[in-house]
């Protein structure tokens, strides 16, 4: 009798170290896929974060085309850029960290205004033309010019130190410095 109690003892523990050694390992493996699932969103957002960044970089260049020739096909270029930027940022804003999300559409709305002002610009200086076949000196109109580009310079030096700050931000959510 003494003998069965022995292995019967001998078997539970066995069995209960199995258990525990079981519960260890399917623990174990919950944290590796958790693991991998935080590094397979973090290569998202890497990729993410790249691509918005490209599409920033995109709009930065054609508003300085369009800040260099207020033209109507450079407004076009950067109409274009600017659409392409806001629903690239709606599309991804679930995997945007919150203050990202909203610096960026900072960025948007202020390039917006940039957007109207140059096209103020150039239906101003395109009406102009016209006026000025009809009247030699008009220096109300080259007053009215200056104040607009003035105020596209600050709206677009506004964008430059928005983008500044993202691209710091950026880095440092993806660990770059």
């Amino acid at each position: 009798m003494e003998i069965i109690k022995t292995i019967f003892v001998s078997f539970i523990a066995g069995l209960s170290g199995g258990f525990i050694s079981y519960i260890f390992n399917v623990k174990l493996e919950n944290k590796r896929i958790l693991f991998e699932i935080e590094k397979i969103k973090k290569i998202e957002q890497l990729e993410l974060y790249n691509k918005l960044w490209g599409h920033l970089c995109d709009l930065k260049f054609s508003a300085d085309d369009l800040w260099e020739e207020a033209s109507k096909k450079n407004l076009e270029r950067f109409s274009k850029q600017l659409r392409l930027v806001s629903k690239e940022i709606e599309k991804n804003c679930l995997l945007l960290e919150e203050s990202h999300y909203r610096k960026l559409k900072n960025i948007v709305d202020s390039m917006s205004k940039y957007e109207k002002g140059k096209g103020e610009l150039i239906d101003l200086r395109e009406n102009l033309k016209n006026v000025l076949r009809k009247i030699p000196s008009v220096k109300l109109s080259e007053f009215i010019e200056e104040k607009i580009i003035e105020r596209n310079k600050d709206i677009k030096e506004e964008f430059e130190n928005l983008l500044e700050k993202i691209k710091r931000d950026f880095k440092n959510k993806l660990g770059i410095n």
